[in-house]
């Protein structure tokens, strides 16, 4: 993990002002969007730094952890400024409440309000900026008089970012421009749905000055973005007005920075071309939520694209080795996904066929490799063969309130049939089921702006499920997503994430079944709320958003006695195949046996691959035909493995020397290492390899101690591993040319195993490893 600083300029006092570069993304191409998120224009608006530094902290954090973040900044050149204002905020942190710079104006006022200072509509009139150096929107002597905005104008021409966001406070709303006057840009719709994408997690309104009535800036940053620099180099430009206040107290910075952290994430998303799978349905062929043998099916996907430009031929492939399906058209081709759209089932439906189905009752993994512009993104959802899919969990009929909390315009009743004065859509005359439901407005239509709207379900839990699924009933009358923006959320480990996102035109006259995939992030877990809500950020009057009869489904998890699982500690393949790890796996029966296995790797990469092995057969397994090249860990998983005769072999395939590897069962929780070197004749290293197979919502501590011949401990280190995280340590590194053995603790589902590499030679010898 490494972040580049550079200094992008000086202020009225001398300051610095910081930039951070962040991984990965410090490479100049066609193909890496580049995006600016800043904070603290006005020096009070304090919270503004802290929500850019948290930001920060995330992503690098969850580099080289977290895929989707990972792939994301190694395709972005992603900048941040956390405070733009500096001087200003020392004038604060003394005590005095200060919004502009610290220019000495003469005459005994200063500074100048730097969001005021950019060159486009620059003083072009006295409402949306003041020509008296006294007021706190003084626009300064001319544009861009500054060395603050002279700074930010530099910035702008030498990497020429194409999106941004600028964080103040307060009010709970973006804005996009215009700013200087009450009409639209060219890019109207574009910015709309920008606008709406990036605030969907945090709930803000969003509109410009005309849409949510506010006062008129000129001179302004966004506006200056748009059109300062001509049509050939606008950048998309959006302003966040944070929480309730200037000061907000300190309890209230961790929940203001986490709903807006997404808003980064998805910034820097749009910077480029990024797609993202936000959808999947299963549609049996003969539906009755079992996929039996011979069946065919349809995975339907939908694809969101998060890019401010039109994303270019896009690929996109569903892949599995595993024999209990076969995939009929394994490829699609798509020209082009227009801004900010998306492309969805009609376009991305994979037909597939179950081999096996009841015979073999298994949750078979799909990977989706979606190719686009220059970069790869990865997905994976799971198919339940032979299982009930849609086995129900929890159903709300909203009779009553029930634990549900409504909020802003939600109301819960009987409807009217009332509103839709836009289009002559009302509202429903009657409920989906029973008497009662969740309105927006019982009485008649919803306009807008207005304050944010959450309807939030009672806490549920969906553990010991799988592939859970959220319906309900619909009746949506919003028109086209400049107007309004729906969405659906859920709240997991202490963050909403994005569920479904109204970007189409809605215009129901009748009620309409919602089927939503939650399962990357309710499978197995509790503690699960959702969120509806619906944003009015237009004036137009229609009947808005009706609920009823909401419900989740899932497939029942195979539990821990239906499965036996070991784990292989240690699993490596070369990028030039000299070394690769062989498992035999020996059916001992006279039933056809169905072997899993899933791979970890030390990069975050994860891979699964499944056989059918024969009675009294053998099966082969190569990790590099799963992995492709590097280390890992991998679990073995079958009804059960003593039907079994299991082998692991690491292979030198130049000399065809084989190294045994030692099965661990899954709840290890110490391990010794039975011998090791450590360049103790300086040809040799020997490497530490930690796997955590256990899946808590903490990383794993890990506690490592080095032992000479005698028994006697010459060294010890601590280290973390996140859930199903791995990790290589070289030894010589800890305790430099020893001879000895190891013990490594952990938690339930540790695994440990070392490589002892002979460089003159390239031979690998495997160290033993053994649960204590």
């Amino acid at each position: 993990q490494r972040r580049a600083f550079q200094c992008v300029g000086q202020t009225v006092w001398g300051s610095v002002m910081l930039a951070a570069l962040f991984p990965g993304a410090d490479r100049k191409s066609e193909s890496s969007g580049v995006s600016l998120i800043i904070g603290l224009h006005h020096a009070r608006e304090i919270i503004t730094t802290e929500v850019v530094l948290h930001a920060m902290d995330y992503l690098l954090e969850q580099y080289g952890q977290d895929a989707r973040i990972t792939t994301l900044l190694d395709n972005r050149r992603a900048w941040f400024i956390p405070m733009l204002n500096p001087d200003g905020h020392i004038r604060v942190e003394n005590g005095l409440d200060w919004r502009k710079n610290m220019r000495d104006n003469q005459g005994g006022s200063f500074g100048v309000d730097l969001n005021r200072n950019y060159s486009y509509m620059w003083g072009c009139d006295n409402y949306g900026s003041s020509p008296s150096s006294w007021s706190e929107t003084y626009r300064g002597p001319s544009p861009v008089s500054e060395p603050e905005t002279r700074a930010i104008r530099s910035f702008r021409e030498d990497e020429n970012y194409r999106v941004s966001l600028s964080f103040h406070s307060y009010g709970n709303v973006i804005f996009y421009p215009w700013a200087y006057s009450d009409g639209f840009t060219d890019d109207q719709k574009r910015y709309s749905r920008l606008a709406s994408v990036i605030s969907a997690q945090s709930g803000y309104n969003c509109g410009n000055t005309s849409i949510l009535s506010f006062y008129p800036a000129n001179g302004e940053f966004d506006d200056w973005n748009y059109a300062g620099l001509g049509e050939e180099n606008k950048a998309f430009g959006l302003t966040f007005e944070v929480g309730d206040s200037f000061y907000e107290p300190d309890e209230r910075i961790e929940s203001l920075c986490g709903e807006n952290l997404e808003s980064c994430i998805a910034a820097i998303c749009a910077a480029g071309p990024w797609l993202e799978l936000t959808q999947y349905k299963i549609e049996e062929d003969e539906p009755d939520g079992i996929i039996r043998a011979d069946e065919t099916f349809f995975i339907d996907l939908r694809l969101q694209s998060f890019f401010v430009d039109e994303t270019g031929p896009t690929t996109v492939r569903v892949i599995s080795d595993s024999p209990l399906i076969s995939i009929a058209n394994p490829e699609i081709f798509v020209d082009f996904i227009l801004p900010l759209s998306s492309v969805g089932p009609e376009v991305l439906s994979f037909e597939m066929q179950a081999i096996l189905g009841e015979a073999f009752e298994e949750i078979v993994p799909i990977g989706i490799e979606v190719q686009t512009e220059g970069f790869l993104r990865r997905f994976e959802l799971f198919v339940p063969v032979g299982l009930e899919m849609n086995e129900g969990l929890i159903e709300w009929d909203l009779e009553e309130q029930a634990g549900w909390q409504n909020s802003g315009l939600w109301q819960l009743g009987m409807p009217t049939g009332r509103g839709g004065s836009m289009n002559g859509n009302p509202g429903p005359a009657a409920a989906c089921s029973g008497q009662n439901v969740f309105g927006t407005n019982l009485q008649g239509d919803v306009y807008g702006p207005a304050d944010r709207s959450f309807l939030l379900s009672p806490e549920f839990s969906c553990e010991g499920f799988t592939c859970t699924r959220l319906s309900f009933m619909s009746w949506l009358n919003i028109g086209v997503p400049e107007n309004y923006r729906a969405s659906v959320d859920i709240y997991v480990n202490g963050r909403w994430h994005g569920v479904w996102l109204s970007l189409e035109e809605h215009t129901d006259s009748e009620w309409k079944v919602n089927s939503f995939d939650i399962s990357r992030w309710a499978d197995d877990c509790a503690n699960l709320r959702l969120r509806f809500s619906l944003l009015a950020n237009g004036v137009a009057p229609y009947s808005g958003w009706y609920i009823d009869d909401v419900a989740i489904t899932g497939c029942r998890a195979l539990s821990a006695g239906d499965t036996e699982q070991k784990v292989l500690p240690f699993v490596l393949s070369s990028p030039d195949r000299r070394w690769d790890t062989i498992i035999i796996a020996q059916n001992r029966t006279e039933q056809s046996k169905h072997l899993s296995m899933r791979y970890q790797c030390d990069d975050g990469r994860d891979a699964s691959s499944s056989k059918i092995i024969q009675p009294f057969g053998l099966s082969t397994f190569f990790a590099s035909d799963a992995m492709g090249s590097g280390l890992g860990s991998a679990t073995l998983e079958m009804a059960a493995l003593s039907d079994l005769n299991i082998s692991a072999f690491l292979v030198d395939l130049d000399s065809l020397q084989l190294s045994s590897i030692d099965l661990l069962p899954q709840e290890t929780e110490s391990v010794d290492l039975h011998l090791y070197y450590s360049d103790i004749n300086e040809c040799s290293e020997s490497f530490l390899v930690l796997s955590n197979h256990s899946e808590p919502e903490a990383a794993m501590s890990i506690s490592v101690s080095g032992f000479d011949p005698n028994g006697d401990e010459f060294g010890s280190f601590d280290v973390s591993l996140a859930p199903l995280g791995v990790r290589t340590i070289d030894l010589r590194e800890s305790f430099g040319a020893n001879l000895g053995w190891l013990r490594v603790e952990g938690e339930e589902g540790l695994s440990a195993a070392g490589l002892l590499s002979f460089s003159q030679g390239a031979h690998l010898q495997m160290m033993k490893a053994f649960p204590r």
